[in-house]
């Protein structure tokens, strides 16, 4: 199956918010409504990315500043059930989006994942991310945030 990566377009929040697999979706679904939640996630972001087959999308990515200090970065990955199709390739092409936001200039490249979400907290850790105890809580959900020290 064919995989292609090119740059989020304005149509993309609403695709991937219908699409986004179920993991994803409650992460998503704690921290407000999805649809708005995605699509502030696309739009606080300095560049964002999406992998699609002739299916539908298949994941998203971005990365933009955290609010604070100015020296955090703040990295996002949500996908669709069509990411089962791609493990290899998305594991691969993962290391090369957190390499070029590791361009991005910040001291501290971090995010929250929903600590439910096993197979994302391993993923993160496979980066080379620090993934801490839950340090967040939202509609009772705990999040974990995974930081990578830059400078």
């Amino acid at each position: 199956m064919t995989l292609s990566i090119r740059r989020a377009t304005a149509l993309d929040p609403a695709a991937l918010a219908a699409a986004l697999r179920p993991e994803d979706r409650a992460e998503v679904a704690a921290l407000g409504d999805v649809e708005a939640v995605v699509r502030h996630s696309f739009e606080a972001s300095r560049w964002a990315y999406v992998a699609e087959e002739p299916g539908g999308l298949v994941a998203a990515w971005g990365v933009g500043n955290a609010e604070g200090d100015g020296r955090t970065l703040r990295a996002w990955c949500l996908t669709t059930a069509l990411v089962l199709r791609h493990r290899r390739r998305f594991l691969v092409a993962s290391r090369a989006w957190v390499e070029a936001m590791k361009h991005e200039g910040g001291e501290v490249l971090d995010g929250y994942c929903d600590a439910r979400h096993e197979a994302a907290v391993r993923w993160l850790g496979w980066l080379g991310f620090t993934v801490h105890e839950p340090q967040m809580t939202a509609a009772g959900v705990e999040f974990r945030r995974f930081t990578m020290e830059l400078g």
